[in-house]
């Protein structure tokens, strides 16, 4: 006869399989059936289809690879930036080489700032999550 999982049983089984106790179940019922997990950094909340997943690898088949959108977003809001600010370098030095067309660059100058500053909020945001 199969084991029942339980709520604390699963949980243990994802902290071991992550490394880390950054999650929480919030709505667990058996391993075939919907839960739903919440980080414990940001209080972004994942739901699974069938609880069991939470605590399987990832793999092409389905499994948890143990990030959550938000604090995902956030690692890569530093390379985003730098993207960013190398498009306006560029739009720049094309602004020099093609005066004609000189408004439609600082049209995606201003696109590319106005990104900077929604990925700096986006840092800013996750720092004073982190810091609570």
């Amino acid at each position: 006869m199969r084991k029942r999982i339980t709520k604390e049983l699963a949980q243990q089984r994802m902290n071991d399989m992550l490394e880390h106790d950054k999650f929480e179940i919030l709505d667990w019922d058996s391993t075939y059936k919907p839960a739903t997990i919440k980080c414990k950094l940001c209080g972004d909340e994942i739901n699974f289809k069938q609880g069991q997943t939470m605590y399987l690898k990832k793999t092409l088949r389905g499994g948890f690879n143990g990030e959550c959108n938000k604090c995902n977003r956030y690692k890569f809001a530093y390379e985003n930036i730098k993207t960013y600010e190398s498009y306006i370098e560029n739009y720049e030095k094309l602004i020099d080489e093609n005066s004609i067309k000189k408004e439609m660059y600082l049209e995606k100058i201003k696109e590319n700032e106005s990104k900077i500053k929604h990925e700096k909020e986006i840092i800013k945001e996750y720092e004073e999550l982190t810091d609570k």
